[in-house]
């Protein structure tokens, strides 16, 4: 599923390649994909308009209309922004397009159309209706120690509840807890602030380095668990064993060795 840092690159190829080009054709090849306004209406809002201004929330693309409206993408779990230079290039699951004029074409995709765009008038009224949360890379620290610290149960739940921090999923919830030798299912209130400080810290190293490999595994850092995210692979710290775990009806990928259980009663110490 499309995260943070997938909606990020998405938003960078956006403006380094359709902000302020009129667009001149808009095919809706997959009628569900729009949410709440009619194809017709989708078209009167695009054809012959540009797109201004771009912003990014969480897992959330908000691309801004010379008209004042917004156009809101979320990419479900397949889902992705991709850009040509030729309108005639036949593109894979392809649920709509926009010409361009100069002859480029933007595709949103989605293999398994679980995606969504629609109209808006305002994009922080449509953040506060779907009740999420700050932005992982834009919260602060003390906001972040509180959120998170007020949650209950397991601290992979708790990073990947969009209303409590929006952009966090089931991978880099995994990598950050790798990064941090969180086990999964370690219980938030048996995290010390200072716990909680450090998993800040390592959230926001964790997004930006991902941001910086363009979201590519094989280009994340040296020590990173996600290019080693299957179980029986090698951990790439200690060698030992990836294990997999289901957590609240996901797949959790962990190193029982980098990561161990809390013993019953005690809090999580200090990582060196």
């Amino acid at each position: 599923m499309p995260e943070f840092p997938d909606v990020e690159l998405y938003k960078q190829r956006f403006e380094a390649h359709a902000l302020h080009r009129r667009i001149e054709s808009v095919v809706l090849r997959d009628r569900p994909l729009l949410s709440g306004a009619s194809a017709q209406a989708l078209q009167k809002a695009l054809l012959a308009h540009r797109f201004v201004i771009s912003k990014r929330h969480g897992k959330y693309l908000f691309l801004g209309i010379d008209t004042g409206r917004w156009l809101a993408a979320h990419f479900g779990m397949s889902g992705a922004l991709e850009y040509a230079d030729s309108e005639d290039e036949s593109v894979q699951y392809e649920r709509l397009r926009l010409v361009l004029e100069h002859g480029g074409r933007l595709s949103y995709t989605s293999r398994r159309r679980l995606g969504r765009i629609t109209l808006i008038d305002d994009p922080q009224a449509f953040i506060e209706e779907k009740r999420l949360g700050p932005d992982a890379l834009g919260i602060a620290a003390r906001e972040f120690e509180i959120r998170i610290g007020a949650k209950r149960g397991s601290v992979k739940s708790a990073l990947m509840d969009q209303t409590t921090l929006a952009g966090i999923g089931n991978i880099y919830s995994d990598e950050v807890l790798f990064q941090s030798g969180l086990h999964p299912r370690t219980p938030v209130e048996r995290l010390e602030k200072k716990s909680l400080a450090q998993l800040y810290r390592t959230t926001q190293r964790v997004l930006q380095a991902a941001v910086e490999a363009e979201a590519d595994p094989h280009h994340f850092p040296d020590g990173f668990l996600t290019p080693h995210r299957r179980e029986g692979a090698v951990c790439p710290r200690c060698g030992g064993t990836v294990k997999r775990m289901q957590i609240g009806g996901r797949s959790s990928y962990f190193c029982e060795r980098c990561q161990p259980p809390l013993s019953s009663g005690s809090r999580r110490p200090e990582r060196v």
